[in-house]
């Protein structure tokens, strides 16, 4: 180079060569660096700009639909505002009857296993199946006896007993035990032997009440009383009514 002034020119032509924009890249609009730099800061804003407008687009989308949501239930709120409580107290208490049905139901099932009762909820009756045999009363011109029923077999007697106190157990309240006749022809016995026949019967349903009295059941909640046995009368002979809540 001939002077210091022409190199200092060349050499600032040279640095020009290498990086146009190297002494201030940022004041430089055509430099190649600056407009890539630009052009991803371009892009990046778009895509935060798109990003912004598609959520606030979704904010307001489920903004919307959590008004509506809640417009609705404070409609249906308000509309049964009077009534709900009510109707929650009927279900309550529908609730708590068919759950003591079930469990009155359960205790029933139970019993019938046994095979000494039968039990029809339609109409409350628990009629014992298998014969309960009493020792005989003798009543004649030779002697008469007292009408006082005793069991032929107390063992028996007292299961029986305690599947009628269990009937009891679920459907309690007031009930009527049944000791059934077998019927007779009107004037076959006088006077004298039909009031001992009915006397003895009396007494064995009086003996069977004292198996369900000891089995629990009060005494003040079974009322004794004797009918005469239809052509279908069970073999038992008994028939324990309670106050079922099927009928």
């Amino acid at each position: 180079f001939g002077s210091s002034r022409g190199a200092s020119k060349h050499k600032n032509q040279a640095v020009s060569l290498v990086s146009p924009c190297f002494h201030a890249p940022s004041r430089e609009p055509g430099c190649p660096a600056m407009v890539g730099e630009r052009s991803r800061m371009m892009s990046s804003t778009t895509s935060m700009t798109r990003v912004q407008s598609e959520g606030s687009t979704m904010s307001r989308t489920a903004s919307g639909k959590l008004r509506k949501s809640w417009r609705a239930i404070h409609e249906v709120d308000t509309s049964r505002q009077a009534v709900f409580p009510l109707h929650m107290d009927i279900n309550l208490d529908k609730f708590a009857e068919s759950q003591q049905e079930a469990n009155s139901r359960n205790i029933v099932k139970k019993v019938e296993v046994r095979r000494n009762v039968a039990f029809d909820a339609a109409t409350g009756k628990a009629t014992v199946i298998r014969d309960i045999k009493f020792k005989n009363r003798w009543y004649g011109q030779e002697r008469v006896d007292d009408p006082k029923a005793e069991f032929d077999d107390l063992n028996f007697a007292r299961a029986v007993g305690s599947d009628l106190a269990q009937i009891y157990k679920a459907y309690p309240g007031a009930s009527q035990l049944v000791r059934l006749r077998k019927p007779t022809s009107p004037g076959a016995y006088t006077a004298e032997r039909e009031a001992w026949m009915q006397a003895f019967a009396v007494n064995q349903g009086e003996r069977m009440k004292a198996l369900l009295v000891e089995f629990g059941v009060p005494a003040t909640s079974v009322k004794v009383s004797v009918e005469f046995a239809g052509p279908n009368a069970p073999g038992g002979m008994f028939q324990f009514v309670v106050p079922s809540q099927s009928f």
